[in-house]
């Protein structure tokens, strides 16, 4: 009987050491955040979520060490293990490599289409300034207070906004040469530490490493979309913007759902768009832009993995991949032992989407800027026939 009282008292510190309540009643009393944290937590941990949950929820995940002690492979050496694990075998260096090419030679393509985004946005910021400014010079000489502080901090947003995506482009750029000169130097290079990091996880089912898992990609207001899971209720959804932010920022994951995404089959409607009333120097309500059809395109990729083994003893992996596209139709693929090609074909539809939002942001802007320009002139000529 003297042991209880002792082991409970452990109990507790072990329960405070990791965040969890440490009776019920302390749980029921968290507040309700808290409460959703620790059921995700929980469910993280459980042994179904093996090693999935492990890799986004622990302090030990490979995603987390190569921030803590980023000279060492973390996530080539866990999916190591894991084939281990599963009966698999360690995947070969020659298999690496070949994926590596495969992976720089996209990303160097890639890289020069984003940083070419990148430009076409600034454009839009440019012309957007340009309006608040001269909006904000017309309510100034109507001596509308409210109305110039509200175009001053509209524009200043902007150009913070703009600053911001020029240097997300300098960004590209920097990373770009550092791949640029590890091909110089002939160094051995690696794609794994080089992926966004769901697509890091989803590339575990795809070399054969996680038998049962499956990764579904959508496009999202996040970005890349993934959701993981082995066919049956057992899964997570996490974008691969909140997988960043929770790893190098120490954000506590949320697992928030994206306010669109292309699960239900489709890219969401156009926005509906603010209108200014120079009369009133106000704005008027909302108004459907027209902005003009945009082409098909692919909104969601499945990839599921067969394993088999062969007579010599070695594991053979057959990947299956289903795109949709925005018109319903569907494509499937089969791919067998060949990680490149996979890597290809994932990269792609993430290209894909990327290329489609992208435009789609383009064509809502260059409405909303026609609209203002055409509303701003249109003031400018009734001021001047005053």
């Amino acid at each position: 009987m003297s042991n209880h009282p002792s082991s409970s008292r452990a109990d507790d510190a072990d329960s405070e050491s990791c965040g969890a309540p440490a009776s019920w009643a302390d749980y029921i009393n968290l507040p309700l955040n808290a409460r959703i944290l620790h059921s995700f937590s929980t469910y993280l941990a459980s042994p179904r979520m093996w090693p999935v949950g492990y890799i986004i929820g622990s302090p030990y995940s490979p995603l987390q060490l190569e921030i803590e002690i980023p000279e060492r492979n973390w996530r080539d050496r866990f999916e190591d293990l894991i084939a281990l694990e599963t009966g698999g075998q360690m995947i070969s260096n020659e298999s690496r490599e070949k994926e590596a090419e495969v992976f720089f030679r996209l990303l160097c393509q890639e890289s020069h289409e984003a940083v070419l985004r990148v430009n076409e946005k600034l454009e839009r910021y440019s012309k957007r300034i340009s309006i608040y400014e001269r909006a904000g010079n017309f309510a100034a000489r109507r001596a509308n207070l409210d109305m110039v502080s509200s175009f001053e901090t509209s524009a200043h947003q902007t150009r913070m906004e703009s600053q911001e995506l020029f240097d997300s482009g300098q960004a590209i750029i920097s990373e770009l040469k550092k791949f640029e000169q590890l091909e110089e130097a002939d160094k051995p290079k690696r794609s794994g530490p080089s992926m966004m990091k769901g697509h890091w996880i989803a590339s575990l089912f795809s070399r054969g490493a996680l038998p049962g898992w499956r990764s579904r990609l959508y496009d999202s207001h996040l970005g890349p979309y993934w959701s993981f899971d082995k066919g049956d209720e057992d899964g997570i959804s996490i974008s691969d913007l909140e997988l960043s932010q929770h790893f190098e920022q120490k954000m506590p994951l949320q697992f928030a759902k994206p306010a669109w995404s292309t699960e239900s089959g489709g890219y969401p409607k156009v926005q509906k768009v603010t209108q200014f009333d120079p009369d009133e120097l106000s704005i008027r309500g909302y108004a459907e832009p027209k902005v003009p059809l945009l082409r098909h395109s692919l909104c969601s990729q499945i990839t599921s993995t067969e394993r088999t083994k062969l007579p010599n003893g070695l594991f053979s992996t057959k990947v299956k991949i289903w795109n949709r596209f925005t018109d319903d139709r569907e494509e499937e693929k089969h791919i067998i032992d060949d990680t490149g090609k996979v890597m290809e074909e994932v990269r792609k539809a993430i290209v894909a989407m990327t290329k489609r939002t992208h435009e789609m942001q383009l064509a809502i802007e260059d409405t909303r800027f026609k609209e203002a320009d055409a509303l701003t002139a249109a003031v400018e000529d009734v001021e001047n026939d005053d």
